[in-house]
């Protein structure tokens, strides 16, 4: 990881170390294993070009895999391919997202509508026992 770093965005090896922290308490949060979210996190920064976009978009492909069902190396390409310009790649995830706007910003509100409604289905779930 520290190598793609310097070769993409010339992180120092503090910025390295800070990313690896970055990655392992994802790994912790999301349940899954940090040799699957390190190269999700490489594709997107190959694409962002970023270390700040990257991370986020990481979170934001952790949360549409656990959402979806699908690994996050797939979803971290469909994310990286949009990035480019080519929401296509979404809408094969089950993601509808329009070309026209903000494809991060609407895709970040339906997840958090989705992660909503399933915690008021836990919550009514949880009043009834």
């Amino acid at each position: 990881m520290q190598r793609q770093l310097q070769n993409t965005v010339g992180a120092t090896q503090e910025q390295s170390a800070a990313v690896e922290d970055a990655i392992s308490k994802m790994s912790i949060m999301a349940a899954v294993p940090d040799d699957e979210i390190r190269p999700a996190f490489a594709t997107l920064l190959r694409s962002t070009k970023s270390v700040t976009k990257a991370t986020k978009l990481t979170s934001l492909a952790l949360d549409v895999a656990a959402g979806t069902g699908k690994d996050v190396g797939t979803v971290s390409k469909a994310l990286s391919k949009a990035y480019a310009g080519n929401t296509g790649s979404l809408s094969k995830l089950g993601i509808n997202v329009k070309k026209n706007g903000n494809w991060m910003k609407k895709l970040r509100k339906q997840r958090s509508e989705e992660h909503t409604s399933e915690l008021q289905s836990h919550l009514n779930l949880v009043c009834r026992l």
